[in-house]
């Protein structure tokens, strides 16, 4: 595996990635749906040697890589992997990465609706102006600055009826425009008062352009990003996204774009072929219960059988998956 990896040139990595975006085209093809959540976020890959390019990544207070990753929120498919060197932000080139996938999925229908959501690190007019040029919605979360926080303060409502032992949570809407802001934006507000506490409260901000939906309704949306983090653990812990084995920047890039590609792989079996109530299996019980099992291959009379134990336990589940591949119209 190491000698191949230092074999593979930016082309072929390129190649490598293209083709598990072509998978997730292959999956929401599938799916038929018009509606599509562009998930953006970053991560860290640790470096525990020489490798080229890591850094110290402050935020995360590891050496190492930052990798930019994308999501389709609905599917849990990849749709970007970047690999990056250390020092790059959280945001470093992503109106260019999001410009990219913009175009690929609004060509993909005639009327697709499009979601962008990000967290802080994407708070940036770059990305909502090219949102706003291409008519896809977006969800961001702003930092906390004292402007907001001093409108948000004059929101907050007490009442004779408040139970100040509960925790509370209120929302609000205002027209905000920050000083690098080309016009004000609509900013979402939810103000929490944990229990306990008499007028001391925490506030969150999210940056949108749904300006008729209400400051919950946007703040569920932009909570369900959530999902994310599982679909980043999964293509970390379970594909070994993180793994920088390699002193070469351009190996450890070959390893990220190979687990874009299993992950997709793999996503695509479960969502094609597995029942319904095992379509959420994490790669590890995959492994276990259907790959790492012990079984003879015997070839005779012009076919080839596959003999598993009578008493392993998923022989049902096994049949069952690998009929359905069988059954697969592609």
């Amino acid at each position: 595996m190491s000698t191949l990896l230092h074999t593979l040139t930016e082309e072929n990595v390129a190649q490598l990635s293209q083709l598990a975006k072509k998978l997730a085209d292959f999956g929401m093809d599938h799916q038929n749906s018009q509606h599509f959540v562009l998930d953006l976020d970053s991560t860290s890959c640790t470096t525990y040697g020489q490798q080229e390019e890591a850094e110290f990544i402050y935020h995360y207070g590891i050496n190492g890589y930052h990798p930019f990753v994308a999501f389709e929120g609905l599917t849990g498919l990849a749709l970007d992997v970047r690999h990056r060197h250390g020092k790059s932000y959280t945001s470093t080139h992503a109106e260019e990465y999001l410009l990219e996938m913009l175009d690929r999925y609004q060509q993909r229908s005639e009327d697709p609706l499009l979601l962008v959501r990000g967290d802080s690190g994407f708070a940036k007019p770059e990305i909502y102006e090219q949102c706003e040029q291409r008519k896809a919605h977006y969800v961001i979360k702003l930092k906390n600055n004292a402007r907001l926080i001093d409108q948000a303060q004059h929101q907050v409502q007490y009442t004779n009826g408040t139970d100040y032992t509960k925790t509370e949570h209120q929302y609000f809407k205002v027209n905000y425009q920050a000083n690098s802001w080309d016009r004000p934006r609509t900013v979402a507000i939810k103000a929490t008062r944990k229990g306990g506490y008499l007028l001391f409260s925490e506030f969150q901000f999210v940056v949108t352009d749904f300006a008729n939906l209400s400051p919950k309704t946007i703040f569920q949306l932009y909570q369900k990003r959530g999902n994310m983090e599982n679909f980043i653990k999964e293509m970390k812990t379970g594909f070994f996204a993180d793994k920088t084995d390699s002193h070469s920047f351009l190996a450890n890039k070959a390893r990220l774009a190979l687990s874009f590609l299993a992950y997709n792989i793999i996503h695509l079996m479960k969502q094609m072929t597995f029942p319904q109530e095992k379509k959420a299996t994490v790669i590890d019980t995959i492994r276990f219960q259907l790959f790492h099992i012990a079984g003879r291959v015997t070839e005779h009379a012009r076919k080839i059988q596959v003999h598993l134990s009578s008493t392993n336990v998923y022989n049902t589940l096994f049949w069952e998956v690998l009929t359905r591949i069988q059954r697969l119209n592609l």
